[in-house]
């Protein structure tokens, strides 16, 4: 089966070189040619091609665009486009400021952006209502992740030390998503979140790291959990179970 990503930026482009590593066929659709030549040599055939055009009714998309507003967009653009089955990469920000227990038959938050990531997925079930939905929680790898912004800015940011991260180490949110493309999860709305340190928790060890100055955080935060039962069909064997060798390995 033919894989096509409609924006192989640097998650979509794992997946597609990892389909490929599985003896598949990829597509990887961007916005501009910037990623050709990384997507060329890991055996994806880049184009910048409009995808109505390009997907074909064997196929499996994974619709992972860079924000809300360009994933919903995509999403209406191909309503009366077939495809075998599809996977949208969407956020755990869909929830929001929201306390307890959150998953999918949680309400999405009120803010502008939780209510824009809502619209893309309500998009995207609208196009494929057999499709699934990953809501994915921080991404972070070597050279990408909350500590790359913390590494820059010199200094950890203001805020309630308790409240919870959710993370995903970007190789899990792959293995995660091929899974979902692979399967037969008709429907799936599931969180893929493996860590879940506090800020306090975090921050703390990744200045400890980068020997900058320990955070100063205000007590308290939003008491929440994300509920990761239905990852466990998609990701059984998290390679990075542990956000403490996690953040190591990304800090190098």
């Amino acid at each position: 089966m033919r894989l096509v990503v409609v924006g192989a930026g640097d998650v979509g482009g794992a997946v597609a070189a990892r389909w490929i590593e599985g003896g598949g066929e990829a597509v990887g659709l961007t916005r501009t040619e910037f990623r050709h030549e990384d997507l060329r040599a890991a055996g994806v055939s880049p184009s910048t091609a409009e995808p109505a055009s390009v997907i074909r009714p064997d196929d499996a998309v994974l619709l992972s665009i860079s924000g809300s507003a360009g994933q919903r967009a995509a999403a209406e653009v191909l309503r009366g486009v077939s495809c075998t089955r599809a996977v949208l990469t969407s956020s755990t920000g869909v929830y929001g400021a929201r306390e307890g227990r959150l998953g999918a038959d949680s309400p999405a938050g009120h803010s502008d952006r939780a209510q824009g990531v809502l619209a893309a997925e309500q998009a995207f079930q609208a196009w494929k209502p057999e499709g699934v939905v990953l809501r994915l929680g921080g991404l972070y790898r070597r050279g990408r992740g909350p500590q790359e912004a913390l590494r820059k800015r010199g200094h950890a940011p203001s805020g309630p030390a308790d409240r919870v991260l959710p993370l995903v180490h970007r190789d899990d949110a792959a293995t995660a998503i091929l899974a979902a493309l692979g399967g037969d999860h008709d429907g799936l709305v599931a969180n893929v979140v493996v860590q879940t340190p506090t800020r306090g928790a975090w921050y703390a060890l990744a200045c400890e790291i980068l020997d900058l100055p320990a955070p100063d955080f205000t007590p308290g935060g939003a008491q929440r959990t994300f509920d990761v039962d239905a990852l466990g069909a998609l990701l059984p064997q998290p390679r990075w179970p542990d956000w403490r060798e996690g953040l190591r390995e990304a800090l190098g």
